[in-house]
C-alpha cells in the first residue's frame, strides 16, 4: 500500500477541473517510454536506484509507478480528487500527497529531490503560477538534480482551464534560478486524438548547477 497524505488546506485547483476518473485509463494505457523516451533516458542515465524522484501533478500515477518500479523513491503530487483516488489506490511504491502547484506546502521543509518531474501540467496555471513553480522546483532540486518539463502548445477540450506556456520565457527563468538547459525539443501529441486538433508538446530538461 502507498503512503498518502492530504494537504487539509489545498482546495481543488482550478486545472483539476474537467479531469475525472474516467480518464485515469486513458492515461494508464499510455506507455511513458512511448511518450517520453529520449527524457527519460537523459533524466535516469546515472539510474533510479535510490533517486528521489517528485512527480508533480501525478495524474493517474502512470509515471510514477514506472520510477517506482526501477527503484526510486517517489513522491506523487496530484491536486484532482479522482485522479488522486485512483492513483493513490493503485499502490506500486509511490508515497502520494494530494496538492497543488505552485505551493507544494505539503512538502515537508528541507525536502530535496534528485529528479522533479512534471508533465502536461504547467499549461492549468497562470504564468505568474508557472514562474512560481519553476522557482520552487529549483529550491527543492539537490545539487545536480534535473526538472522535466512537458509544456502543451494547442487548445484543450472545453471546462478546463489552460493558459499560455512560453518555453523561452521558462528557459530565461531557469537561467536565473542556477537551472542549466540539457535538453529543448518539441514534439508531435502521443494522442491521436490531441494529433488531430493540432497539439504539440516542447519538452525541457534542466539540471542544477553544482557550485564548487
Amino acid at each position: 500500500m502507498s503512503s498518502i497524505a492530504t494537504n487539509r488546506a489545498v482546495v481543488e485547483a482550478p486545472g483539476a477541473a474537467g479531469y475525472g476518473a474516467a480518464h485515469a485509463p486513458r492515461f494508464d494505457a499510455l506507455d511513458p517510454v512511448a511518450v517520453h523516451g529520449e527524457f527519460l533516458r537523459l533524466a535516469t542515465a546515472v539510474g533510479l536506484s535510490g533517486v528521489r524522484v517528485l512527480d508533480a501533478g501525478a495524474g493517474s500515477g502512470r509515471d510514477a509507478r514506472w520510477f517506482a518500479g526501477r527503484g526510486a523513491q517517489v513522491t506523487a503530487v496530484e491536486p484532482g480528487a479522482d485522479l488522486f483516488a485512483h492513483g493513490s489506490a493503485r499502490g506500486g511504491g509511490p508515497r502520494w500527497l494530494r496538492d497543488a502547484l505552485p505551493d507544494l506546502a505539503s512538502l515537508r521543509e528541507g525536502a530535496r529531490f534528485d529528479l522533479i518531474w512534471c508533465s502536461a501540467v504547467l499549461a492549468h496555471l497562470s504564468p505568474a503560477d508557472q514562474d512560481r513553480a519553476l522557482a520552487r522546483f529549483a529550491g527543492l532540486l539537490a545539487p545536480g538534480g534535473r526538472v522535466f518539463m512537458s509544456l502543451r502548445d494547442g487548445p484543450y477540450p472545453a471546462g478546463r482551464t489552460s493558459y499560455p506556456c512560453d518555453p523561452d520565457r521558462l528557459s530565461s527563468l531557469a537561467r536565473r534560478l542556477g537551472l542549466l538547459v540539457l535538453r529543448r525539443r518539441r514534439t508531435p501529441s502521443a494522442q491521436q486524438a490531441n494529433r488531430e486538433r493540432g497539439v504539440e508538446w516542447t519538452k525541457l530538461l534542466f539540471a542544477m548547477r553544482i557550485r564548487r
